[in-house]
């Protein structure tokens, strides 16, 4: 080849695809440069990068006075350089593709989530079938539900990672909950929906996949009552809705911090079995998860047919733009406003009152008044200590120590629900938030003495409260 042909090549500057190194998986990525706008970001290993540097023009052979050739020079320097290396790449929930900065950290984030773009038009199918499943009593519950879906298509645009309550569907088999989730409530926030049972229940340590969904989206997966799985399920749900940093750990990649966007909704059967694998809503998660009541209804088409709910399904879909043009042009109530997560957590009477009816505060009262309001029997244990038209006026350790005495006819059932010391106040002061006039602290001397009066009239109150909402 003429020595001035080859100079001349050499001097030519190759256009080097996008590509950089990911030091956490120690892979290449590279971007399609083929596709269209369905170009996508791979992994290649080493050998496959330097194919593709060569493919580009770059020449891969060591030539004479150079320590490496100019492939093995660009890896080099790509492994160094904080211009094409990233401590983590994927899908991070509510960003768009590119490079972003977290906390110190460089992400490449390889997906934009889909938003939807609003078009004016006509929605009736979607109308009948969120109007029709939430519209119990009067449709009390409807503002609140759109507010949410309303302010959370929002931020997700805006960019807005603040978290809003999680949603629970509580509802007949069959009504149309899932469907709310998969086909109205997951292409409205992104597109992208993920399961967090399993990393909820410890099956796995790793929640990569969470990080590359907006839409945290769980059925009937929780199924234990106990009453420290539903604490350690209300723990999980306070966390993805209320903490902004959240730990991403991917298989054989070191945890990163980041701040995902995330919006959690769970359907669930209204069978007091699966009402009872919700957590028990104290003070610390009543803000943070909404409880909305499902309805069966007649839906405005047939759905029997594999043909007729492929059918359904496209309609209702092309629904969407009009319904988010509504819906974004929709005025807001102040009142159903809340300054901390945006929303206020609507509460269905009719499900709130069946998770009062389980709670612990309300077992309580069921183990005092067997205790010590119950008549007297031919078991000596069973004879009542008190007149039970009096009230009962002890410190909430003596109570604990009275419910779990050997000689306690609730003895082994007290020791279940007060394990663990001390939860006797914390239930005391639940019922007297709902109770005020009926439960209250006292000053006795120097000990505070907590003062229980119509412990039947609570019970009762909690009872027909149920038996009204069903």
């Amino acid at each position: 080849m003429n020595p001035a042909i080859q100079e001349f090549k050499d001097q030519l500057i190759p256009r080097l695809p996008a590509f950089f190194y990911d030091t956490g998986s120690r892979e290449y990525l590279v971007k399609q440069n083929s596709g269209g706008n369905t170009r996508e970001w791979v992994k290649l290993t080493e050998v496959q990068m330097s194919r593709v540097l060569i493919l580009a023009g770059i020449r891969g052979v060591k030539g004479k006075n150079e320590d490496m050739s100019p492939v093995a020079r660009i890896l080099c320097d790509s492994n160094m350089s904080s211009e094409r290396s990233v401590h983590y790449s994927g899908q991070i929930a509510g960003y768009k593709e590119g490079l972003v900065c977290l906390g110190g950290v460089r992400f490449l984030i390889t997906t934009s989530p889909r938003i939807i773009k609003p078009s004016p038009g006509e929605f009736p199918l979607i109308r009948a079938i969120v109007e029709g499943l939430l519209g119990e009593a009067n449709g009390v519950q409807l503002p609140y539900f759109y507010a949410w879906l309303k302010l959370s298509y929002l931020a997700l645009r805006a960019g807005d990672m603040r978290g809003m309550p999680a949603i629970a569907f509580c509802g007949p088999k069959d009504c149309g909950k899932s469907f709310l989730q998969n086909h109205l409530i997951t292409p409205i926030i992104g597109g992208r929906v993920a399961h967090p049972y399993a990393f909820m229940s410890g099956k796995t340590p790793f929640n990569a996949d969470l990080f590359g969904a907006e839409h945290l989206a769980m059925g009937d997966e929780n199924p234990s009552s106990d009453l420290r799985a539903r604490r350690s399920f209300g723990a999980y749900l306070k966390n993805f809705v209320a903490e902004e940093n959240q730990q991403l750990h991917a298989k054989f990649c070191d945890a990163r911090t980041a701040r995902p966007f995330w919006r959690v909704t769970i359907s669930l059967n209204d069978e007091p079995e699966n009402i009872m694998t919700l957590p028990p809503i104290d003070d610390s998660i009543s803000d943070k998860l909404m409880i909305l009541g499902a309805q069966t209804f007649p839906w405005p088409m047939p759905v029997i047919m594999p043909e007729q709910k492929h059918a359904f399904a496209e309609k209702f879909a092309s629904e969407i733009p009009a319904f988010l043009h509504w819906l974004c042009s929709m005025s807001l109530d102040e009142s159903i406003l809340s300054q901390r997560f945006t929303i206020a957590a609507y509460h269905c009477p009719r499900i709130l009152n069946q998770l009062i009816e389980v709670s612990p505060e309300f077992r309580l009262l069921e183990l005092i008044k067997m205790c010590y309001y119950t008549p007297a029997t031919d078991d000596e244990r069973f004879t009542a200590k008190i007149d039970p038209n009096k009230t009962l006026c002890m410190s909430s350790l003596e109570l604990e120590q009275g419910l779990c005495s050997a000689d306690s006819p609730v003895f082994f059932e007290a020791r279940e629900l007060l394990r663990g010391g001390r939860k006797a106040a914390t239930y005391l002061s639940r019922l007297s938030s709902r109770f005020p006039t009926l439960v209250y602290q006292s000053r006795k001397s120097t000990v505070r003495k907590w003062e229980i009066a119509g412990v039947d009239k609570m019970l009762a109150s909690v009872n027909s409260e149920v038996t009204r909402g069903q």
